[in-house]
């Protein structure tokens, strides 16, 4: 919903949103069988509001506000049907109750989080933000804005885990220990909450043939933790400064060169537990990076870019040990440089071409190798530096073949390698199915994917059908070496602001999965099924 004043200074902008769904279902790929995904429902609402008031052409004020809540089953991973037979259930329980993890220790062993009755996930989210506008130049503006972010999210991992005397799941015996052991909402596990406050400053001037603009924030952030099994509570504090200054030269009508700096600060961590003990985990830091990036239209139907960015990234809170606020020893910040290249070319009216090619190179990557330990003589799985290359390529191809019928052509393609640095040896033993960054990050994913958007468009109806190829994947992690995945949707404005849509997503009901874990198994989180949706808008 939309209006504003008779003058137009004044704007006001509302929405809302509910969206829900019971348990979904999906093909499971390693049976061909269809089923019901227990705890896959949800229900998420969002409510957003702005207000702007014109003072005149440059000076602005806004208020936007967004909402936020949720309140979603926790759906853990789909069964191994495989291994849910009485023989199997019982082993499965028993190599539990002797510390037997994960699926590779304990086949099927995903089955277990079936127990876990009445997990959840909740969250809510107040976000807004009031920002005054006072100038504007050559579509640049300048501007001061204060930010506000409260998050809040918690749940539980429901009840009955790893109870030795639960039935068989989805028998009648199953049901009543289900009715017995479910835990509700009312139950929290654990709870987060994370707090954002900032101000933002952009100022913005043309002078010459130099469009110059430079932002800078101020962020205070506080993250709080508390965990109800272990009865644990901590919270961690963190500022930053961010900015950048960046001139936009307009060297011709053809070309445009665009250097700019990039400043961060980020102050060391404090981290207070429930004991009230407080550590600090490291020194500030404070960086200055350089990017460059370059346009060149040869003419109207062809142009090029090229581009540049120095890397650098602090570590992490996750990377630090949360007892005592060390990180690993010797684990440095991260650093490296990314140069990107791309092309675009209309051959026509009605085709057009575009390529991307992009190129990291991480000189100080963060990422957990088993490495070599000289004290304990052997090959331990640690955090550690090394070395990547990630090389990514994209080519797209649209076509438009009268007024009515159109069709987008897509192409991507990623790999990348790690190396050791700093007289580390990586395990030569380690196989990718337990834990090798440099095989797994590669077979882990599709190795190609290809799109394909065929669209018509006439008058008051519009439909797409979309498809995605994944190509190159390998039948040790997913249950195929390539998905083909078909989605249909289509819009009709039957009445003057009145418009019907419909979807129907995963059109030939494929089984496919696009996440695997060694830990869970191969087709531990399939996609959803064939599923449908049909729905009414109305604009105000």
């Amino acid at each position: 919903m939309s209006g504003g004043s008779a003058d137009g200074k004044l704007k006001v902008f509302m929405s809302g949103r509910r969206e829900t769904g019971g348990n979904s279902h999906y093909k499971d790929g390693l049976t061909g069988v269809n089923h019901t995904w227990a705890q896959t429902a949800y229900k998420d609402d969002s409510i957003n509001a702005r207000v702007d008031y014109d003072f005149d052409d440059t000076h602005r004020l806004t208020v936007a506000y967004s909402h936020l809540q949720g309140d979603d089953d926790y759906p853990f991973t789909a069964p191994y049907y495989k291994y849910l037979t009485p023989t199997e259930w019982e082993r499965i329980k028993q190599y539990y109750h002797n510390d037997r993890y994960g699926n590779i220790n304990n086949p099927g062993y995903r089955n277990l989080w079936l127990m876990w009755t009445g997990a959840y996930n909740a969250y809510n989210k107040n976000n807004y933000d009031v920002t005054y506008s006072f100038n504007k130049e050559n579509g640049m503006e300048s501007f001061i804005r204060y930010y506000k972010q409260n998050e809040r999210y918690w749940g539980s991992f429901g009840g009955g885990d790893g109870d030795l005397k639960a039935p068989l799941p989805f028998t009648k015996e199953w049901d009543e220990w289900v009715k017995t052991n479910y835990v509700g909402r009312n139950y929290r596990s654990y709870y987060n909450e994370l707090k954002n406050d900032g101000v933002q400053l952009q100022l913005a001037k043309s002078v010459g043939i130099h469009d110059l603009l430079t932002t800078w924030t101020y962020d205070k952030s506080k993250y709080l933790g508390f965990s109800t099994r272990t009865n644990q509570k901590s919270v961690t504090e963190r500022d930053s400064v961010l900015g950048y200054i960046q001139d936009k030269i307009h060297i011709n009508d053809h070309w445009d060169i665009t250097p700019s700096v990039r400043y961060s600060y980020y102050s060391d961590f404090s981290r207070t537990n429930r004991d009230g003990t407080k550590w600090n985990s490291a020194e500030s830091t404070t960086t200055i990076t350089p990017t460059l990036n370059t346009q060149y239209a040869f003419d109207d139907t062809a142009s090029m870019y090229l581009g540049y960015t120095k890397v650098y990234r602090p570590l992490r809170v996750s990377d630090y040990d949360m007892k005592n606020g060390s990180a690993p020893a010797g684990l440095e910040d991260e650093k490296g440089d990314v140069w990107t290249v791309g092309v675009r070319k209309d051959f026509s009216d009605k085709t057009s071409v575009s390529m991307h090619y992009d190129y990291t190179k991480m000189s100080n990557a963060i990422a957990r190798f088993s490495v070599w330990d000289k004290d304990i003589k052997d090959f331990k799985n640690k955090y550690v530096n090394a070395k990547e290359d990630k090389k990514s390529f994209n080519f797209t191809i649209s076509q438009k073949f009268n007024e009515h019928l159109g069709l987008n052509l897509n192409y991507s393609h990623a790999c990348d390698e790690w190396k050791a640095k700093d007289g580390m040896q990586f395990d030569p033993d380690l196989t990718w199915t337990n834990g090798n960054v440099n095989t797994a990050i590669n077979r882990l994913r599709p190795q190609n994917i290809y799109t394909a958007d065929l669209t018509y468009e006439n008058d008051k109806l519009s439909v797409s059908l979309f498809g995605n190829y994944y190509t190159g994947l390998n039948t040790e992690a997913f249950t195929s070496n390539r998905f083909f995945v078909l989605d249909l949707a289509a819009n009709y404005e039957f009445k003057k602001n009145w418009i019907l849509y419909g979807t129907v997503s995963n059109l030939t009901n494929q089984a496919w999965e696009n996440t695997y874990t060694y830990y869970n198994g191969i087709g531990s989180w399939p996609q959803p099924g064939r599923s449908f949706m049909l729905g009414v808008k109305y604009k105000f």
